[in-house]
């Protein structure tokens, strides 16, 4: 082992004399510790931060690295960093400059979270669930089941409208007095009027109805404005934050220098993973507009887009290990989910200066599973 890691590192050129931030170190099964395995075997100085909640676990991986490895060198900075805290990312120039980090030529993000309700189990809420209930309920005249109310429920039963000031009006089907595919009478739509809820001209109002007018349960409202909450943190972690993490150090980047981070593929909807899909396809957007406007400072933005790893973090995905068999199975070449080298190797390419001209690409390492049709 010692002898390995000395023919890596002293005859390392991809990343010598670099320094890299690598973001979201949790333990030993991180991609993030992967990462800056081989990045110090290629000759980079990297520096670590990890969220408060896991700091000694990430602390205890970097312990093992240094020990293991004796041509390391004898410390490792593991920085606390809780990308949703406006402190920690403002504090995160100073942190670094305290040991002995002015500039960077290089950031891995490598963070992402969801809670566990927003995996597995139905992608529609409460609330959608029962109102498709209730249209597939409905019968046409002779008694004929409603077959065409869910086909047109589109039309017949729409989305809230945003208003400019951000409230919501509710235009459903039901709230019109439309419980079955029929024209609504004169008298509702006077009734309408006379709540203030139409316009002379028809057009809906744009005042917040009460909750008079709003037949969910209490419970049920408590539950999406809940779900909603949970799935701003999601993205404000797994692709905000990307940005944040950049803006916080961008004055001490390096022209040259290369930012990488983590995504899978999001060109398909897969089970369980549900708003983290939403937040990679998110990401994935976020990557290219990053990569417009960080071209004036000549710094490169980039995602690797890796196959299912088995890390501590993804076993929060209900039937993470049945999902990587099948993908596995599927990949042209052996794809093995208990590694992340693979992933690991192609961010540090991307770090380097072997690829000095690309930018707000994807690059896919998940053995050819995503090039290939299910079968």
């Amino acid at each position: 082992m010692v002898l390995r890691w000395y023919r890596l590192y002293h005859g390392a050129v991809l990343l010598k004399g670099k320094t890299i931030l690598v973001t979201g170190l949790r333990d030993r099964k991180s991609i993030a510790f992967e990462v800056a395995r081989l990045a110090l075997a290629q000759g980079a100085r990297v520096i670590l931060t990890a969220h408060p909640e896991y700091a000694a676990r990430a602390q205890a991986a970097v312990d093992w690295l240094v020990d293991s490895n004796p041509v390391l060198p004898l410390s490792i900075p593991v920085l606390p960093l809780d990308v949703t805290s406006a402190r920690d990312l403002a504090g995160l120039r100073q942190a670094l400059a305290a040991h002995q980090a002015t500039s960077l030529n290089g950031i891995v993000h490598s963070i992402a979270f969801a809670d566990r309700r927003l995996l597995g189990g139905s992608f529609l809420g409460a609330e959608s669930r029962r109102k498709l209930h209730k249209r597939q309920e409905l019968t046409m005249p002779g008694g004929r089941s409603s077959e065409l109310s869910i086909e047109m429920a589109p039309v017949v039963e729409t989305s809230p409208i945003s208003t400019a000031h951000g409230n919501s009006i509710d235009n459903s089907a039901e709230s019109l007095g439309v419980a079955s595919n029929r024209e609504p009478a004169d008298d509702e739509i006077g009734r309408l009027r006379d709540d203030g809820r139409l316009h002379d001209d028809g057009r809906l109002h744009d005042d917040e109805p009460s909750h008079a007018d709003d037949d969910r349960e209490p419970k049920e409202r408590a539950h999406d404005d809940d779900e909603f909450g949970a799935v701003a943190r999601a993205f404000r972690v797994s692709t905000y934050s990307y940005k944040a993490l950049i803006d916080s150090v961008l004055p001490i980047m390096k022209p040259g220098g290369s930012v990488v981070g983590l995504t899978f593929e999001s060109r398909f909807a897969w089970p369980n993973y549900n708003w983290m899909g939403v937040n990679k396809a998110a990401l994935e957007s976020l990557n290219r507009y990053l990569a417009r406007y960080l071209a004036r400072y000549q710094i490169r933005s980039n995602l690797v887009s890796a196959g299912p790893v088995l890390t501590s973090a993804a076993s929060g995905i209900p039937g993470i290990r049945d999902f990587a068999a099948h993908l596995a199975a599927k990949a042209p070449l052996d794809w093995d989910p208990a590694t992340a080298e693979p992933v690991a190797r192609a961010v540090v390419v991307l770090l380097s200066d072997w690829l000095p001209m690309t930018t707000g690409d994807i690059v896919h390492v998940d053995g050819g599973a995503h090039a290939v049709a299910a079968v």
